[in-house]
């Protein structure tokens, strides 16, 4: 991501696809594992910084399978587990010890408030939450959430 005004233009893109009617149709089969996990990353950081300081689940049953919809059994398994770990391990989010119960750390507290037009980052990531666990996304908004999750990987990882 070359600026803030990349960031402003993603946001916008994912607010205006929020209201877009649900799409029950999963996504594409040549969809790919990697534009998954950029919508479970915006869907596990949407969830959690809304609650922070407390822990919470990285997301519920009902969001990953909003995402994980048309894949085979085992390979959405391996999916969001393995998502889970590389969130870890990478320091993007954390573990509380010996739980399942997950926070984020300072460094992503602090990039997740960046302001945008919309609001939060944080928060708009928590209204995409809200509109996967209430029905499935449009096509623009799994595209617009999987755009915005690379670019807040390359937000996380800048620090």
């Amino acid at each position: 991501m070359s600026n803030d005004t990349e960031l402003d233009d993603l946001v916008t893109r994912a607010m205006a696809a929020l209201d877009e009617p649900a799409n029950d149709a999963p996504p594409p089969p040549e969809t790919t594992l990697r534009a998954r996990f950029y919508e479970l990353t915006v869907l596990a950081l949407g969830n959690l910084f809304p609650r922070m300081p407390a822990t919470g689940q990285i997301y519920d049953r009902t969001t990953l399978n909003r995402v994980v919809q048309g894949m085979d059994d085992s390979d959405a398994a391996v999916l969001g587990k393995r998502g889970d770990d590389w969130l870890r391990l990478e320091g993007i989010i954390k573990q509380e010890e010996g739980k399942r119960a997950y926070y984020l750390p300072l460094s992503s507290m602090a990039k997740m408030s960046f302001t945008t037009p919309a609001g939060l980052l944080g928060d708009i990531c928590g209204a995409i939450v809200q509109r996967y666990t209430a029905a499935n996304p449009s096509d623009n908004l799994r595209e617009a959430t999987r755009a915005l999750g690379a670019a807040i990987l390359v937000r996380l990882s800048a620090s």
